[in-house]
């Protein structure tokens, strides 16, 4: 019953995936199969566990590509739309400057702050 078990969870984790369409029906299908001995005292069961999933939706993107016009080298980049006039920046490229101590924070009371 272990197999059964384990079929029962995974068609409950498919059905709780976010990339799989919620209409389409899943299922356990338990089959067992006997054959007993000639003297009729014993049977040999075979128990076998399928299940019927939903598939992965597929996931659609925009790229764009073309050539560095310097090196002629081809890239490849997925496409997103953002704010008009704004830049892209490869953050694997920029690397912040590292401080060896934190900046010190003082906290403001603005209810005892006086009035300007």
């Amino acid at each position: 019953m272990e197999k059964a078990q384990a079929a029962i969870e995974q068609v409950v984790q498919n059905m709780t995936d976010v990339n799989t369409p919620y209409k389409t029906k899943r299922s356990v299908t338990i089959k067992m199969s006997f054959e007993q001995d000639e003297n009729r005292e014993m049977a040999a069961c075979e128990i076998s566990v399928q299940t019927k999933l939903a598939p992965v939706n597929p996931v659609k993107t925009m790229i764009g590509f073309g050539r560095d016009l310097k090196t002629n080298e081809l890239f490849v980049n997925e496409w997103s739309k953002q704010i008009p006039g704004q830049m892209s920046m490869d953050m694997e490229q920029v690397q912040p400057e590292q401080k060896d101590e934190p900046e010190e924070r003082q906290v403001i009371d603005y209810r005892k702050a006086k009035k300007a």
